[in-house]
């Protein structure tokens, strides 16, 4: 399998994703954030993560980052909106700060706090940096002694009827309303922010040519609402939804075969509407 870890930008984890997917093997992605939650470039956890499992991937959560107790209600976070397994890999300290509490966490500590990760929703556990050999078979033993005792919801329940940017997530309603058609330009952004969202609860957003296709991924994160797109070919309607680094939804009266439209959606994890 792949695993795509210690990953700060969604560009890049969606890149690395479309090229796993090509072999056909599983696919883990492991995110690093910082103590709120942020990647280097400005994503956050759960849309990440919708996007993600929308394009396929296998297994997702986080690596590195802080130690197990802080890493703890950021897996809490997403859980109810996951449809694959929870990865969890906090670090354990570096051993020469070893202090107790915050410091260094010996083996049998950084087991014993791992529990909660579990408890939160992570089905696939490790380490990062600081954990050595025995850390990973205090984890072990800790498995074997306890695994009955770790419950997880049934993805039945799981909401992830969901729309994102990098940023932000927006949950779909059962009805939604389509704005009208926004034509791309350098003042997309600001058309976004003047979008009346008491009329509609979608920004509709027509592209027309491989430069509105860049001009959307360019301005998308500036939007408050979800995001659809209509375009009439499929070379442009799949070079908007490469470039957009977010999970779109797609105009089903777009003039293209829906045949088509479901292939293309399912690759990027897009949503026909």
């Amino acid at each position: 399998f792949f695993i795509i870890e210690t990953q700060t930008s969604l560009a890049d984890m969606r890149a690395a994703v479309l090229a796993a997917r090509s072999t056909n093997l599983p696919v883990f992605v492991t995110i690093t954030v910082d103590k709120n939650g942020q990647t280097a470039t400005g994503g956050t956890l759960l849309p990440i993560m919708i996007t993600l499992q929308s394009m396929g991937v296998d297994a997702i959560g986080l690596n590195c980052s802080f130690g197990p107790e802080d890493m703890t209600e950021f897996i809490n976070d997403i859980a109810q909106h996951s449809r694959v397994p929870i990865i969890a890999k906090p670090n354990a300290g570096l051993p020469s700060h070893y202090n107790g509490g915050n410091g260094y966490l010996s083996p049998d500590e950084f087991s014993y706090r791992m529990e909660s990760l579990m408890e939160a929703g992570a089905t696939i556990i490790g380490g990062c940096c600081g954990t050595t050999p025995e850390h990973i078979a205090a984890l072990r033993g800790m498995l074997q002694n306890r695994q009955d005792d770790f419950y997880h919801s049934e993805t039945e329940d799981i909401d992830d009827y969901a729309a994102a940017i990098e940023s932000e997530s927006f949950f779909l309603s059962d009805h939604l309303t389509y704005s009208e058609p926004i034509e791309c330009s350098v003042s997309l952004g600001d058309d976004f922010i003047d979008l009346d969202d008491e009329r509609s609860n979608v920004a509709l957003v027509e592209i027309n040519s491989m430069d509105d296709a860049l001009l959307l991924a360019e301005y998308g994160h500036m939007s408050r609402l979800p995001i659809a797109v209509r375009a009439e070919s499929l070379p442009i309607l799949d070079a908007a939804l490469r470039y957009f680094q977010g999970r779109l939804l797609i105009d089903s009266e777009c003039c293209i075969e829906p045949e088509a439209l479901d292939t293309i959606a399912a690759k990027y994890g897009a949503i026909v509407y």
